[in-house]
């Protein structure tokens, strides 16, 4: 198996698809540095964690590529073996520290995975074996949140903090403003966002005072502070459950905001009605030891889209089977908290 990142000459013509939060967008801005004119960006249909029909023709009308990258999303290998087949790309190269599913890989393919590390944009910024900027620390703040301070790659974070003239606030702000942008639903803006912060990554103070990243992030937190208003909440202890209903993608920062106001709490969170018939399903921990991969083999295990890492879960599911999926993993967390079996 190859464990390394391939050469841009040997990659060739590169269709780099990355996820939409701050990690997904400091991790693509990394790849066109190395890249360079190798690089095409496309953002998958915000939200939806697998490839459909319309995504397959998005990516077929880019054009044929040599390689397809993915960045920062633990597709189910049928949706990334649709957009190879769409891109006409004979290899495929994961860059990724989310939990995957336990699937066997294509010989073609490149499986950069490493769930140790705490961001896709430090991982990335270890295999080009470069220096680490900005960009390489936003996917950290933006992943980690407060819970920055805590972690072991925080020194590290702070030498790149003060050689860029800026503090922790400052750095924890610009991954929300880039945030903003799939928050309220700017597919564009996403990939614009890329561009954006390479070239202005170097001047990370240009960037807090961006306009429309400013606007957006206005409009998104209104959103925020409306669902946490309007959320029914039951407060079980070490167990949090959240309910809201918003067409917008807001259930992860709901469910953190929830996650990190304390310490030793599981959160779940559902918002019931979210779009096209689906309904969505996060739960992040904080301060527990528990392992909510559980929770996605659960929801897999029934059909569902699922994914995250050991601290934090994400389900997509339809709407109508919503609530009694959240009844069995409520069942679980209660359980896992109490008996302190969440990795088992």
């Amino acid at each position: 198996m190859d464990v390394r990142l391939p050469e841009p000459d040997e990659l060739g013509d590169t269709l780099v698809l990355h996820h939409w939060d701050a990690d997904g967008v400091a991790s693509a801005s990394l790849i066109l540095d190395y890249l360079g004119d190798y690089a095409e960006l496309y953002v998958p249909p915000l939200g939806f964690y697998w490839l459909d029909s319309q995504a397959a023709n998005e990516i077929r009308d880019l054009g044929t590529f040599d390689t397809l990258m993915v960045l920062d999303m633990a597709l189910p290998v049928e949706s990334i073996e649709r957009a190879a087949s769409a891109a006409g790309a004979g290899r495929v190269v994961l860059v990724d520290h989310h939990v995957r599913p336990r699937e066997r890989y294509p010989a073609s393919w490149v499986p950069l995975v490493d769930v140790r590390q705490p961001s896709a944009s430090w991982h990335l910024t270890q295999l080009l074996g470069v220096q680490p900027d900005l960009r390489s620390i936003l996917g950290i703040a933006g992943d980690l949140g407060p819970t920055l301070q805590s972690h072991p790659v925080y020194p590290q974070v702070i030498e790149v903090l003060e050689s860029l003239g800026i503090g922790v606030v400052e750095l924890e702000r610009l991954a929300e403003l880039i945030d903003a942008n799939y928050r309220v639903g700017d597919r564009e803006g996403v990939r614009d966002a890329v561009f954006v912060l390479s070239r202005g990554h170097r001047d990370p103070r240009s960037l807090l005072d961006l306009k429309k990243w400013v606007i957006r992030h206005r409009s998104a937190e209104a959103e925020v502070e409306r669902v946490v208003r309007e959320a029914s909440v039951e407060d079980f202890g070490s167990v949090v459950y959240v309910e809201f209903e918003s067409p917008h993608l807001l259930i992860s920062t709901v469910g953190r905001r929830f996650a990190w106001s304390r310490e030793g709490v599981a959160v779940l969170v559902l918002n019931s009605r979210w779009r096209r018939g689906y309904a969505q399903v996060y739960s992040r921990v904080h301060g527990l030891d528990l392992d909510l991969t559980t929770l996605a083999e659960m929801a897999r295990a029934r059909g569902y889209r699922a994914g995250g890492k050991r601290e934090a879960v994400g389900v997509i599911l339809p709407e109508l089977e919503a609530r009694e999926f959240v009844r069995r993993a409520l069942d679980w967390l209660m359980s896992a908290a109490r008996e302190g079996k969440g990795g088992e």
